[in-house]
């Protein structure tokens, strides 16, 4: 959290302050490969946004490719390939994607069932926040 989402975090904050449009999300989809050890590890979505879960050894960080994982492979790939051609992306499903803003902070929650939220790092951000 500390490394990677709270600094993302504050990154669409910043581009959306700057008028920029931002797209912000939090891939969720735990690996079973390893007994489940990896969970959504950082960086374990690269193989959904390319759509490339047939790839040799992708199935060593991720387990076993079911018909799910595929579906999320190939809605991130409409996703990235939207963002590639400055286009609004919907998520995995079809739903629309909108962009992260000042007055709403939305988070693609990208996963099984994937969804958007306005207060998914809430949480992350007061715990981290109060060490201080």
């Amino acid at each position: 959290d500390a490394v990677f989402r709270l600094h993302a975090l504050d990154l669409a904050e910043s581009q959306a302050a700057a008028g920029g449009q931002v797209w912000h999300y939090s891939f969720e989809y735990a690996s079973e490969a390893f007994g489940g050890l990896l969970g959504a590890a950082h960086a374990l979505e690269i193989p959904f946004a390319f759509d490339n879960l047939h790839q040799r050894g992708i199935s060593l960080l991720l387990g076993e490719v079911t018909e799910e994982m595929s579906r999320l492979a190939t809605g991130m790939a409409d996703a990235w390939v939207s963002f590639a051609q400055g286009q609004s992306p919907r998520l995995p499903g079809g739903d629309p994607w909108p962009a992260f803003s000042q007055t709403t902070p939305t988070t693609a929650v990208l996963g099984v069932e994937s969804s958007l939220t306005t207060t998914h790092l809430d949480e992350v951000r007061d715990l981290w926040t109060s060490r201080g």
